[in-house]
């Protein structure tokens, strides 16, 4: 059933985009593929790493690794800047999380650990992303008085703050 629920979904997203006018009616069935075959490699290692606690870490801090880079590109951020996105970011997932498990809000067990983790990471690359993209928004809002403030003497630092 969940098959055809599948194809049905598919068919009518590519019947949709056709009817449309839409040249690439067929991305829709291209990207669910793409995204269940990525689903199924993701649960391959996920059924792997679960059962025990520090793969479980581990398989977190390679979707650390994914988010900050994600981070990153999307907020076209350079390469010295990285290190900053992955020490914020690190920052705040680990806060959280150590102040869930540690607390025993949750109990520890591999599965919640994993959970847990992936949802706090998720976050903490969203708020990231728009916590930068509100960031440079405003400075170029504010490029006259980061200007002035600049042609006062002040620091780079000190002008956008």
């Amino acid at each position: 059933p969940t098959l055809v629920c599948l194809g049905l979904l598919i068919a009518i997203a590519a019947a949709t985009l056709g009817a449309y006018g839409m040249r690439h009616w067929s991305a829709a069935a291209w990207a669910v593929g793409r995204a269940a075959a990525q689903l199924a490699a993701l649960s391959l290692v996920l059924s792997g790493v679960i059962g025990e606690l520090p793969w479980v870490w581990a398989a977190l801090g390679v979707m650390l690794t994914a988010a900050v880079l994600t981070t990153a590109r999307r907020l076209r951020a350079g390469a010295r800047m990285v290190p900053w996105i992955a020490a914020s970011m690190t920052f705040g997932a680990g806060t959280v999380l150590a102040a869930v498990f540690l607390t025993g809000a949750i109990q520890p067990a591999p599965q919640n650990v994993l959970a847990t983790g992936g949802i706090i990471i998720g976050s903490t690359m969203t708020v990231a992303t728009l916590t930068g993209r509100r960031y440079r928004s405003s400075l170029v809002a504010r490029r006259p008085e980061v200007e002035g403030w600049l042609a006062l003497g002040a620091a780079p630092r000190q002008s956008t703050l």
